[in-house]
């Protein structure tokens, strides 16, 4: 799954905008529309055919919080049904994280940590596989405030075999 930095790192999107995103750019295809409805994209991060009222509220929220951030601009929408031109969605031609779907399936149910695990991706050298950002660099770009949240996820994801930290 593939998700622009420019969105990516945008800190006035929420952790569930940004899930939203990554779950969006996975429907991405050769097409110049795409036509999704939120229940398609609950029912991929719930794991559920019929998801809750809320669950499908919040992925209509995240929607509107991309639309107001002009990350995604409709060209149709109704209630639940909105139809986007893929170009929004993101491109080789700009820069990107790119994570696997079994270590978005591990993160799904936490859009902070998985936001926070997004970032640091998008930190580590492709060519030498190695990151040196600060904490409070991560915390920044993730939208955290405290360091001891950094440290607490960052071994979480070390426990989940998702980070290796060489100290």
């Amino acid at each position: 799954l593939v998700i622009s930095n420019k969105v990516l790192l945008n800190t006035s999107l929420s952790d569930k905008a940004i899930v939203t995103m990554l779950t969006i750019n996975g429907f991405k295809s050769n097409f110049d529309t795409i036509t999704l409805t939120t229940e398609n994209i609950s029912s991929i991060l719930y794991n559920k055919i019929k998801c809750t009222r809320k669950e499908t509220e919040g992925i209509r929220d995240s929607i509107k919080e991309l639309i107001e951030n002009n990350i995604l601009t409709p060209l149709y929408s109704e209630k639940n049904w909105y139809t986007f031109h893929t170009t929004d969605l993101t491109t080789v031609e700009e820069p990107f994280t790119l994570i696997t779907v079994d270590e978005f399936e591990q993160l799904k149910d936490k859009p902070r940590l998985l936001r926070y695990f997004l970032v640091v991706v998008s930190t580590i050298n492709n060519v030498s596989k190695v990151g040196f950002n600060t904490i409070e660099q991560l915390a920044h770009k993730s939208r955290i405030k405290d360091a001891g949240t950094i440290i607490n996820y960052n071994r979480t994801l070390v426990e989940m075999g998702l980070l290796y930290i060489y100290n």
